[in-house]
């Protein structure tokens, strides 16, 4: 028997009525005719990190229309997504997330977009929808003065991704990484949401870091890892002054470690490694006081290593440092960990 605790919540004049169930060692499968698809006026509903033993979410769900919030994640879930999901109209926030053996079919998904006018969080983190064609995701600019925040992660998208999802005008938090053969470049114009997360990692995205990316102001995690970007890395960079993680590694990307990082003063994590960046290590690196984690190994750098680092890799590192020729060419393989010593924020 399960028991379900509902609770009456009252904010100034807006009564709602939620069922918080998460984490509360559900087990078994989700019956059809359970009391819970009869409670009709229920508009917040979260199952979350319970164990349904892979069983199917049940048609039944389309029957409690007034969900607003509906949180199914990390729940043991399986099979199709019944269709009777874009009953749910009225949807604010989706999660269906972490179920890996829940299918997302076309029809499915059109429909449930279709109808979710009012869609803001949409979160199908390792949901499969290898069978939905990625055209398809166009569809997501019918919400457009809604979305603010999409989580596509690992879902198994295929094919050429229009920038078109990149620029949607409200967009707060995009997710589409672990996508190994979802492919596209970055918008060249007219890139201006207001982005604050966005991870495209370990994708297929290609090209050049276009100058639009000075455009995300509110940016405070970029993750570009694993794709096969390339060129150099744009001056426009230093204008996101909000960052506080960048990871650019395993890439193309070519020519110098410029100066676009002395401006980021917020940053606390930066990878660039497994590159194919040249030249010394730039001495204004250094200058972030909040920067506790810096990679750069597997490049071409050379030149004398800045004074900073030395005494940081002493002080706080495991480092192997390899000379390659008499003019100082080195091959840092590094992991920069903990806090620049005092005496060692700035360069000497």
């Amino acid at each position: 028997m399960i028991a379900l605790h509902c609770y009456n919540s009252r904010t100034h004049l807006n009564t709602k009525i939620g069922l918080d169930l998460t984490s509360s060692n559900l087990q078994g499968e989700l019956h059809p005719n359970s009391t819970l698809f009869k409670l009709r006026h229920l508009q917040q509903l979260n199952l979350a990190f319970n164990y349904f033993s892979f069983s199917s979410l049940p048609v039944s769900i389309g029957d409690l229309v007034s969900l607003t919030h509906l949180n199914l994640s990390n729940c043991l879930l399986g099979a199709d997504i019944p269709s009777q999901i874009s009953h749910l109209s009225k949807l604010v926030s989706l999660d269906l997330s972490r179920n890996s053996v829940m299918d997302l079919n076309p029809l499915t998904w059109k429909k449930f977009i279709h109808n979710a006018t009012n869609l803001g969080e949409l979160n199908l983190d390792y949901v499969d929808m290898s069978s939905i064609e990625v055209s398809s995701l166009s569809m997501l600019k019918n919400l457009s003065s809604s979305l603010v925040s999409l989580s596509l992660r690992g879902t198994g998208l295929q094919g050429y991704l229009s920038s078109d999802i990149l620029t949607l005008p409200n967009l707060q938090t995009l997710d589409l990484s672990f996508n190994k053969y979802l492919s596209a470049q970055l918008p060249k114009s007219n890139w201006s949401n207001p982005l604050r997360y966005l991870d495209l990692s370990y994708s297929t995205f290609s090209g050049e870091i276009p100058y639009s990316i000075g455009q995300l102001m509110s940016l405070t995690h970029l993750n570009l890892a694993g794709n096969n970007f390339e060129g150099e890395i744009p001056s426009l960079l230093s204008k996101l002054t909000n960052l506080i993680s960048l990871d650019l590694g395993y890439n193309k990307f070519s020519g110098n470690i410029s100066n676009v990082f002395e401006n980021l003063i917020k940053l606390e994590y930066l990878d660039l490694s497994r590159n194919k960046l040249v030249g010394p290590i730039p001495r204004k690196i250094a200058n972030h006081s909040k920067l506790t984690i810096l990679y750069l190994r597997d490049n071409m750098l050379n030149g004398t290593i800045p004074h900073w680092c030395i005494i940081w890799l002493l002080c706080y590192i495991w480092t192997s440092v390899t000379i390659t020729s008499q003019d100082s060419l080195i091959s840092l393989i590094t992991t920069f960990r903990g806090e620049f010593p005092n005496g060692f924020k700035r360069s000497s």
